[in-house]
């Protein structure tokens, strides 16, 4: 696959707010009065315009649209809904605990009674299945309006006999997939319902263009509606190898980055290990008499995510506050996942389910695809990452599960990443070797469906540039880092001339600490050429340093006069392991370093025996002057990869 931003794109300018002349005027009058039946108040422009786009189309096509978590995107689906009687719509969400949570909330939010919700997750029994697939098909058009909730593990096992019928029989006004951005990165980690989604659901609703329209374009029996906050050209040509539509440029409502700015939470990074030594004063407050504030830590690895719970939990037995704390990780089933969601983001109906009414969940750790999207709670203040987000997606995701209250304000909302070397080489080895096939999970014609629109090495190249975009938004930020996230996530197609994004002043760490993080200390380039160089070919060379943990940085940190060498500070002292590691995390970031992931045979101390280990082997490259390029293997340097 070859990642174009504009590979299949026509030149169409994009619409951007409400300067769709060409809708008629009716379609606006019926947006604007269906959601005042269905939420008392009315529309924003946005939530208009796409709305009488929807109503007025008198043909089918898909949709993308981008919006700001916490926006109202899912008010679209809810009022195209209610507009007209016996409307059937079919809403899918890869997380079960995302389609629950939006049962619920439509039902306590919609002021008619005109719209019926149905999880179909929640009926599995061959009794159930049989009872509802007949309730649907039986569904009178004079009735209130049907929304099914569907995971597609569902979709493509009980119900795709259901499906296949609602799509023969023309039943179907919309099919809306929630928070796309988990189908596309799912998609890409080997979940095969998603990848089958294309024959089941999106090709089946394909149609031959309409006369007198663009034959380039995509069209479809009934409007397909994909949403999600987060988006960037790349994913949008990955959406469409995985559904075969192609996505005109007038189909998307993606906003510019002065649309996207929302700055409810802070934005802070720190650069070390010492986890428990951030998170437990950050999340202090969430256990105060009286208090409702809620907090989620996420991690990479499920290990991570296991010790620093319990390491938590430890402090918390201290305080008498054991049990207030949940882990959700992949080991788990699907039932206590779902079970434990709801425990954290919906206790009371728990409560009501049970005889122990003391637990008040305020904590959740959890692995990112567990908890990414979805989770709409406005007592989240405070959200830790304890590893650097695989990225800038995840991290506007998981930022975004915060701040959800109309007062809400930096000051109270806080994203924490609190990352080291250690967490960056762990994604390295990760992405060079975690292969999601080799546990035996996914069976080869689902590897070969994977392969039809992306190659491994393609899928790796792409997460590397993933992750550089992340390093460089937190380590080595040029501007304000609000700035960089907004204009990140803005619309790539039709970029806004207008756009004029302020510093936030004091929601970022770069604002914050004028563009100097102090835990990052300014670096003599010229000195640590000389150290490198020296530590590569001259007396001091290392010795194996990849078969020793602490090599480089041991050597590093014993050179001599090393802190006036590599920090122009007048110190005989020498600098701390963090700082030195600190310093290679810089090198990386800013690419004077490069990197690559090996694997070696390495002898046992004690008996000889040989086992594979993982290595960083780096080289620098090509400084200012030009005079440095080292290109022979047995030039590189050799860092453990360390295993979390």
């Amino acid at each position: 696959m070859v990642f174009s931003a504009m590979s299949s794109f026509s030149s169409t300018t994009p619409n951007q707010g409400t300067n769709r002349t060409a809708i008629d005027s009716l379609a606006y009058q019926l947006a604007t009065v269906s959601m005042q039946e269905t939420f008392g108040h009315d529309p924003h422009p946005w939530q208009a315009d796409i709305l009488a786009t929807l109503f007025q189309k008198k043909h089918g096509e898909p949709y993308l649209l981008v919006r700001p978590t916490g926006g109202g995107k899912s008010m679209i689906r809810d009022t195209f809904s209610s507009a007209k009687p016996g409307t059937i719509v079919l809403s899918l969400a890869p997380l079960l605990s995302l389609s629950k949570d939006q049962v619920t909330k439509l039902e306590i939010k919609a002021k008619t009674p005109h719209l019926v919700s149905i999880h179909l997750d929640e009926y599995r029994s061959p009794q159930h299945v049989a009872a509802i697939t007949k309730r649907i098909l039986m569904h009178p058009r004079t009735s209130a309006s049907l929304i099914l909730f569907a995971s597609p593990q569902i979709l493509g096992s009980q119900y795709r006999a259901l499906l296949k019928l609602l799509i023969i029989n023309n039943m179907l006004s919309m099919v809306c997939i929630d928070e796309v951005h988990l189908m596309v990165q799912f998609g890409l980690r080997f979940r095969a319902e998603f990848l089958h989604l294309k024959e089941l659901l999106f090709l089946p609703l394909l149609v031959a263009p309409p006369n007198n329209k663009p034959p380039d374009m995509t069209y479809t029996m009934i409007p397909v509606l994909f949403m999600t906050a987060t988006a960037d050209s790349i994913m949008l040509r990955q959406l469409e190898d995985i559904t075969g539509y192609s996505f005109h440029a007038s189909n998307l409502f993606w906003p510019s980055a002065k649309d996207m700015t929302q700055r409810r939470q802070a934005l802070k990074y720190m650069p070390t290990t010492m986890i428990a030594s951030i998170l437990r004063p950050l999340t202090k407050s969430c256990f105060g008499v009286g208090s409702n504030k809620k907090f989620i830590v996420y991690g990479n690895s499920r290990l991570q995510v296991e010790q620093t719970h319990s390491s938590y939990r430890k402090w918390l037995d201290d305080e008498a506050l054991d049990d207030d704390v949940i882990l959700i990780v992949g080991t788990q089933s699907r039932e206590q996942k779902f079970h434990r969601t709801t425990l954290f983001l919906n206790p009371d109906a728990c409560h009501r389910q049970s005889t122990d009414l003391s637990f008040n969940a305020r904590g959740c750790f959890t692995t990112r695809a567990m908890g990414s999207a979805g989770w709409d709670d406005p007592s989240i203040h405070y959200i830790c990452s304890v590893d650097f987000p695989v990225d800038i997606l995840s991290l506007a995701q998981e930022k975004g599960r915060a701040g959800r209250r109309a007062t809400a304000m930096g000051k109270d909302d806080i994203y924490y990443c609190v990352a080291s070397l250690e967490s960056y080489l762990y994604l390295l080895r990760r992405i060079e070797f975690d292969d999601p096939s080799s546990d035996g999970s996914v069976n080869p014609e689902d590897e070969r469906l994977f392969d039809k629109f992306i190659s491994k090495k393609d899928f790796k190249t792409y997460q590397l540039q993933r992750l550089s975009k992340v390093l460089k938004l937190l380590v080595l930020p040029t501007e304000c880092q609000q700035c960089t996230l907004e204009r990140e996530l803005a619309n790539p197609f039709s970029p806004s001339e207008s756009d004029v994004l302020l510093p936030c002043v004091s929601f970022c760490q770069f604002c914050v600490d004028k563009g100097v993080h102090p835990k990052f200390p300014r670096i003599n380039i010229n000195g640590l050429r000389k150290a490198l160089v020296d530590l590569f070919l001259g007396d001091n060379q290392l010795q194996d340093p990849g078969f020793e943990k602490g090599g480089l940085i041991d050597s590093l940190r014993a050179y001599p006069d090393a802190s006036i060498l590599f920090f122009s500070v007048s110190s005989k002292s020498l600098p701390s392991p963090i700082v030195i590691k600190n310093l290679l995390l810089m090198l990386f970031t800013a690419d004077l370093l490069t990197h690559r992931v090996v694997q070696r045979e390495v002898p046992n101390k004690i008996d000889g025996s040989l086992a594979m280990k993982s290595f960083l082997l780096a080289r620098l490259q090509t400084m200012s002057n030009g005079t440095l390029a080292i290109h022979d293997d047995s030039r590189w340097l050799c860092i453990p990869c360390i295993s979390q």
